[in-house]
C-alpha cells in the first residue's frame, strides 16, 4: 500500500494500514508534514492537542494550544513509534496500472533550502507589517481588505500605490490541492468545485483501488477539511480494504 503525502492525514492512513497488517509506504515530495513545516516559525494552532492526535498516541502540549514545533515533534514521534517506512524528498510523477497492480513512478527531488533557512528562525520581526486580503486581527500592523498589486525588490506595493517598507515578504496567500495531479491519476473533478468523485463511505475515487483522504476531498473548499477530521479518513479507507464495518456519519 502506498500513501502519497506525509502529512498528518497520510501518516494516519499509514498507521491504520500497519495496524491492519498491511505494509504501507509513505512518499512525499517535501519533508515530513511539509505543510506544517512551512508554517510561520512561532505559529500556535487554534485547536487543542487532542484533536490533532493520530494512531491513539497522546499529544501533550505545554499550553492549552500546541505550537508548530510541538506538532512537528509529535508527528515525528508517531512515525518512530509505528516504525513507518518513509520516502521524503521524492515526487510521484505518475501512476499506471489498475486496482491490485498499480505502478507508481517517482523521482528524487531536493528539499527547498530556503525552507530550512526559514525554519532556522529568520521569521518576520515583530514590527513587520502584515497584508491581508480580508479583515483580520493581528498583534502587528495589519492592512485588511487590501490586495497586493505588485512587489519590487525593495518594498511590496498595495493597491492604490500605497508603499510599505518591509524587511521580509512572505507569500501566505492560501493553498489548494494539486488538481492537475488528481486529473492525471484519472480522478474526475466537479467542474465548479473541483471536488473529486468518490464513495463517501469508503473514500474510494472513481478509479478503482485509488482512495482519497485529507484536504483533497474538499476541492476548492479547503476549509471543510482539517487535521481534526481528516485524521479519521484512514480508518474509513482501511475498513474498506479489509472488509470491516465502520459507522460513518453522512454529511
Amino acid at each position: 500500500m502506498i500513501c502519497i503525502g506525509a502529512g498528518p492525514t497520510g501518516l494516519a492512513c499509514a498507521i491504520e494500514a500497519k495496524r491492519a497488517g498491511l505494509r504501507p509506504l509513505v512518499i512525499d515530495k517535501g519533508v515530513l508534514c511539509n505543510s506544517l513545516y512551512r508554517y510561520p516559525v512561532n505559529m500556535v494552532f487554534f485547536t487543542t492537542p487532542e484533536l490533532l492526535e493520530i494512531g491513539d498516541l497522546p499529544f501533550v502540549s505545554a499550553a492549552e494550544k500546541p505550537t508548530r514545533v510541538e506538532a512537528l515533534k509529535y508527528y515525528r514521534k508517531c512515525v518512530e513509534h509505528y516504525d513507518l517506512e518513509l520516502r521524503l524528498g521524492e515526487t510521484v510523477t505518475r501512476v499506471e496500472g489498475s486496482d491490485g497492480n498499480f505502478r507508481v513512478h517517482t523521482r528524487v527531488t531536493e528539499n527547498n533550502p530556503a525552507i530550512k533557512a526559514r525554519d532556522g528562525g529568520s521569521g518576520a520581526a515583530n514590527d513587520d507589517p502584515v497584508v491581508e486580503r480580508q479583515k483580520g486581527v493581528s498583534s502587528r500592523e495589519s492592512h485588511g481588505d487590501q490586495e497586493l498589486s505588485r512587489a519590487t525588490k525593495s518594498t511590496p506595493l498595495l493597491a492604490h500605490e500605497k508603499v510599505l517598507p518591509a524587511v521580509h515578504v512572505f507569500a501566505l496567500t492560501g493553498y489548494h490541492p494539486d488538481f492537475d495531479f488528481l486529473r492525471q491519476l484519472g480522478v474526475k473533478l466537479d467542474l465548479k468545485t473541483n471536488k473529486p468523485a468518490l464513495d463517501a463511505q469508503t473514500l474510494e475515487s472513481n478509479v478503482p483501488g485509488l482512495y482519497l483522504a485529507g484536504v483533497v476531498i474538499g476541492g476548492n473548499h479547503t476549509s471543510e477539511i482539517f487535521i481534526e477530521n481528516g485524521r479519521f479518513h484512514g480508518k474509513q479507507i482501511i475498513a474498506a480494504l479489509t472488509g470491516t464495518t465502520l459507522a460513518v456519519a453522512q454529511p
